[in-house]
């Protein structure tokens, strides 16, 4: 009976936990509507992860970078309808850039869940298929491989990231062919595609009921041509009466194999 016990203890502390976090999987590459705007998951988010991180499917529009961009004095350009601006006018310093400032803006301001809003940082890049070419940690190089999908870059333009070079007036973009170029920080031709950290709360990832959401994803691999193929994904709801049913029913088990244990060491003696 004191394994009983043990046993019933072990369901209660752990089995619920297991299930409290069983939330829907995200795959790189799945496609994600939230506020009318639509975003390509750049990281795997599995089911015991509560967020998923995502990249703005499009650029921000000249009139949004227009709009959150003022204040900071940086110089923009109408890219037919993506807004080109500076990412600062002498620092490559992200926390200190225009374009932090306009990005974040952008945020409250439209995806007002987001926990954070940023631009691609490095580790992005190995998320989605680049790999380390030979450069020292400070000025890494980044490769393009055939594992990078075509929607991480799918633009006549450049884009800013936040991560910088040695040179202290240089940061990486992320050109309109995908490659991983290099650009002077008052260039004003840079488009803006923020990213963002979302709750898969926030995106609807509470429902109670026991049906089955699919999503189209894109994968990350293509044929030399660039063609692209749309899969499906099987995405699971998180079910939060079975959560507190298994909870109550672990502690209802202790409860009983500890009683039994107990009434058991007093008939001994």
């Amino acid at each position: 009976m004191k394994k009983i016990s043990i046993i019933a203890l072990f369901m209660c502390l752990f089995i619920p936990n297991i299930v409290i976090n069983a939330w829907s999987e995200y795959k790189v590459g799945q496609e994600v509507e939230y506020n009318g705007i639509n975003f390509y998951v750049i990281k795997d988010s599995g089911t015991n992860k509560d967020s998923v991180t995502m990249l703005k499917a499009e650029p921000l529009s000249y009139e949004k970078v227009q709009t959150y961009s003022s204040g900071t004095g940086a110089q923009i350009i109408n890219q037919n309808g993506y807004g080109g601006m500076q990412y600062h006018s002498r620092s490559n310093l992200y926390e200190t850039s225009y374009v932090k400032t306009t990005v974040e803006a952008w945020a409250e301001a439209e995806v007002p869940a987001a926990s954070e809003a940023r631009l691609l940082a490095g580790d992005d890049f190995e998320e989605l298929g680049y790999e380390i070419g030979d450069a020292t940690p400070s000025d890494r190089y980044w490769i393009k491989t055939d594992n990078v999908p075509f929607w991480a870059y799918n633009s006549n333009y450049w884009y800013w990231t936040m991560d910088p070079k040695e040179d202290a007036f240089i940061v990486w973009n992320v050109n309109g062919d995908g490659n991983i170029n290099d650009k002077y920080v008052y260039y004003y031709n840079g488009i803006v595609r923020p990213v963002i950290t979302i709750s898969k709360s926030a995106l609807g990832d509470n429902n109670d009921s026991e049906s089955e959401d699919t999503k189209d994803i894109i994968p990350n691999k293509q044929d030399n041509n660039k063609k692209e193929i749309s899969t499906k994904v099987s995405v699971a709801n998180t079910y939060l009466k079975t959560s507190v049913i298994i909870i109550l029913l672990g502690f209802i088990s202790a409860g009983v194999g500890i009683l039994i244990y107990y009434k058991i060491i007093n008939k001994k003696k």
